[in-house]
């Protein structure tokens, strides 16, 4: 299940010194994946609701995971409809994730979370433009 390899995945290496602005980053190329496919599932809802609990030790000062879904939501959503703008967001999210080790934490939540209901065709091609920009 995906929520259980999330939970694997968060405890595999350690994210400290990464910022808040970093983590909002993460978050919102996993708010891209679950919009990908043009629907959102109740086990990607379940999945992300997962990542937070497991993520509490990003919620830093005035940020916390939860509390910023709903501006990556708006985000991504005003990105949605254009391939352009959509690569746009890719790339400056990958561009704001400067640890390396988040970097490739980053997509893998995405690979799994795309998973998790499993993969579309639309996923996929997003994935790969996740993974070439992270990498």
């Amino acid at each position: 299940m995906l929520t259980e390899h999330l939970h694997r995945l968060s405890h595999r290496v350690p994210h400290g010194g990464a910022t808040a602005d970093e983590h909002k980053a993460v978050i919102e190329l996993l708010v891209l994946v679950i919009f990908a496919d043009g629907k959102v599932t109740q086990e990607e809802l379940d999945a992300l609701e997962q990542f937070d609990s497991d993520h509490s030790d990003w919620d830093e000062g005035a940020f916390s995971v939860k509390q910023y879904l709903g501006e990556a939501v708006s985000r991504v959503r005003s990105s949605i409809d254009d391939e352009n703008e959509i690569m746009r967001l890719i790339a400056t999210d990958a561009g704001r994730i400067e640890s390396a080790d988040l970097r490739e934490q980053a997509a893998l939540y995405c690979r799994e979370l795309a998973d998790v209901d499993g993969r579309a065709k639309e996923e996929s091609a997003l994935l790969a433009a996740i993974f070439k920009a992270l990498h």
